[in-house]
């Protein structure tokens, strides 16, 4: 019986026991929901919060990426000007050299673009015949032109002006825009004249008329280049050159007849 009791007794005991675990784990269980709980969403904040930093991180690494590939974009676009830059510097010289050549070693005009320069500026070979007669102090009625000729030397135009008398031969070259002797030379008459004598040949004013009459034209709608008088196979002719309406005429007049023996004309 005692041994009962007691017995009886432990078990009370241990039953007592288990209720207060029992209790224990009951009165601890929120507690531990509570735990996991608040342990989830602090994990999952942690995570979140470490996922928001490796973001940003991220965003930084992309901005520090895009800041550098703007600023070789930049770099490149500058080297891009500068090479430009430089390129166009190296062109202008080079279009610059270009232009320089031509007026270094340019190709002579065209007798038409000549006329067309200087007709502006030109005295005329009127002018031109007075002011080479006032510098040999002779007048016109004395002596026999015998070449009239508008000609560029050295880019400056000029005339080219000879005439005869019976004993001499005068030279001149001058100036196209203003009137001023440029060279002048005199020298004993050639046999030419005493032939033109002998054969009887037209004036230079009549193989002037002679080429003007053959293109139908007068002499104030033309602007005389060249009349010179020549020997071609032991004839005498004189050469005529004027200029009209963009066009150069040249005339080959014999000296005897007035007849004409050539005749070209030059397009503008």
């Amino acid at each position: 019986m005692k041994k009962w009791m007691e017995k009886e007794k432990e078990r009370r005991k241990n039953g007592r026991n288990y209720h207060k675990a029992a209790y224990a784990v009951i009165l601890c269980l929120p507690l531990l929901l509570a735990g996991c709980a608040g342990n989830s969403p602090q994990g999952n904040g942690g995570n979140a919060q470490s996922t928001r930093e490796q973001e940003a991180e991220g965003q930084t690494v992309q901005e520090q990426d895009v800041q550098t590939m703007q600023g070789q974009d930049e770099q490149t676009a500058q080297g891009q000007t500068m090479q430009g830059q430089d390129g166009q510097t190296v062109q202008g010289q080079t279009m610059q050299g270009q232009q320089e050549q031509p007026s270094q070693a340019s190709s002579p005009d065209s007798p038409v673009q000549d006329a067309q320069r200087d007709a502006q500026s030109d005295i005329g070979i009127e002018q031109a015949k007075e002011a080479a007669l006032a510098h040999a102090g002779m007048e016109a009625a004395s002596v026999t032109f015998t070449k009239e000729k508008l000609d560029h030397d050295d880019g400056i135009a000029r005339y080219e002006i000879e005439f005869v008398t019976d004993t001499t031969k005068y030279e001149y070259e001058i100036n196209a825009s203003d009137a001023a002797v440029m060279e002048a030379s005199l020298e004993p008459i050639e046999q030419i004249s005493a032939t033109a004598k002998q054969q009887d040949i037209i004036t230079l004013e009549e193989a002037k008329a002679a080429a003007l009459d053959y293109a139908g034209m007068s002499a104030e709608q033309v602007r005389f280049t060249k009349i010179e008088q020549d020997y071609d196979d032991g004839m005498i002719e004189y050469e005529i050159e004027f200029y009209a309406n963009g066009k150069e005429y040249s005339f080959v007049i014999d000296a005897v007849t007035g007849s004409v023996l050539e005749m070209e004309i030059e397009m503008d």
